[in-house]
């Protein structure tokens, strides 16, 4: 859930190498790709602190090329990396 409340259904799917993508221009800017392994070292830029349902929740941002991944998105992001990838990336401690 959002900290505005809305409820986000995350969908996960392999989508063959060379496919062409295209984005939606009522939805998003661009489509880019960064190697699963560049997430599982946990190279974050930063971290903040956010207030979420009475307690403190650290949200990583992650810097690619010229995109930054952060928010919900960097969230989702840690949860699906800890739940398939067992990656142990803590939302509820800073990064040491």
């Amino acid at each position: 859930m959002s900290r505005h409340g809305i409820l986000v259904s995350p969908y996960v799917g392999v989508v063959p190498e060379g496919h062409p993508l295209e984005p939606n221009p009522f939805e998003i800017d661009s489509i880019f790709r960064v190697p699963l392994s560049f997430f599982l070292e946990d190279r974050r830029e930063r971290t903040d602190a956010i207030s979420f349902q009475n307690q403190i929740i650290y949200v990583p941002s992650y810097r690619w090329e010229r995109y930054q991944i952060w928010g919900l998105s960097a969230v989702v992001l840690v949860e699906f990396l800890n739940a398939v990838y067992d990656a142990d990336i803590d939302l509820l401690k800073p990064r040491s």
